[in-house]
């Protein structure tokens, strides 16, 4: 493979099972990479099927929604390959590649961010899960911003 490729995807197919057990087939035998230090854009009309593609590779499919016959291999900067399809789709494995390798940013963010906590709380726990950050030090610096506001509101 060439090395240039972090994320391969070989006929992807992707079918949602309705209630009365029939298989709708979204995705159809699509296939591309991407390459380091590149970007790729799916484009296409409304409901064309951008966002299950998406969906698909990072594994966030509904409970009802499968990829089968498909191959996709992701190449992070760790050095590792990850078979994307081989893996559970909530298991431990995707949720460490998830944030801190691969991601998605949806449509609606609305529907993403908890409107009760603030976009950065919401932001550190990603980081936090990854440990791009150590739990100490946010609480450190947390702790000394809030001592930095209580001294000047004392003054």
């Amino acid at each position: 493979m060439n090395d240039n490729v972090i994320l391969k995807v070989d006929n992807l197919n992707t079918e949602f099972i309705l209630d009365n057990n029939k298989r709708l087939q979204i995705i159809k035998n699509v296939s591309f990479n991407v390459y380091k230090g590149k970007m790729l854009a799916i484009v296409g009309e409304s409901g064309c099927g951008k966002s299950v593609t998406a969906c698909s590779i990072v594994r966030l499919l509904g409970k009802n929604g499968h990829t089968y016959d498909s191959s996709i291999t992701f190449m992070p900067s760790n050095g590792k390959t990850y078979h994307l399809d081989a893996l559970a789709p909530y298991g431990k494995e995707i949720r460490s590649l998830r944030g801190k390798y691969i991601g998605m940013i949806f449509q609606d963010s609305s529907l993403s961010l908890n409107p009760v906590q603030t976009v950065g709380k919401q932001v550190m726990e990603n980081l936090m899960e990854h440990e791009i950050i150590f739990f100490y030090d946010f609480l450190e610096d947390l702790l000394f911003e809030k001592c930095l506001n209580l001294q000047y509101h004392i003054d």
